[in-house]
């Protein structure tokens, strides 16, 4: 997806199965969002989701690299975010700041890395609520 390709558009949620990569604030201020799932994205760029004030959870089970920062900035609902849980390896994070409310948001990765999340460069900021997919409602 392009960048700036949904900026302001108003899905309520979004699935896309064959996608491979977002770029830059691809879904910035969509503020009726309130789901995406990726099932085959592995690059995620600057400020994807951005201003989404609806967005609660998102799914990038095969995200592999972020590259650049504040994927989730201004996202004060998101309470899940399930990172690389189809994955055998740690996602790499070029930059350390996700933008995520800590008190809020729980990051949800492959129980078998739970560890390794907690202490590989840039995760280890998020150390506090990362848990294993198998931890994840299932609501």
């Amino acid at each position: 997806i392009g960048a700036r390709a949904f900026r302001g558009c108003a899905l309520t949620s979004v699935n896309c199965p064959k996608l491979q990569e977002i770029n830059d604030e691809a879904f910035v201020d969509c503020t009726q969002l309130v789901s995406a799932a990726f099932a085959e994205v592995q690059t995620v760029r600057w400020c994807a989701f951005g201003s989404n004030d609806s967005l609660e959870e998102i799914w990038l089970p095969k995200v592999n690299n972020i590259e650049r920062d504040e994927i989730f900035r201004n996202c004060p609902n998101l309470r899940a975010v399930h990172i690389g849980t189809e994955l055998d390896y740690v996602c790499r994070m070029e930059d350390g700041n996700l933008s995520i409310d800590q008190s809020v948001t729980t990051i949800y990765v492959p129980d078998a890395l739970v560890e390794d999340y907690k202490v590989a460069t840039n995760w280890s900021l998020y150390a506090g609520v990362i848990k294993g997919e198998s931890e994840a409602p299932t609501d």
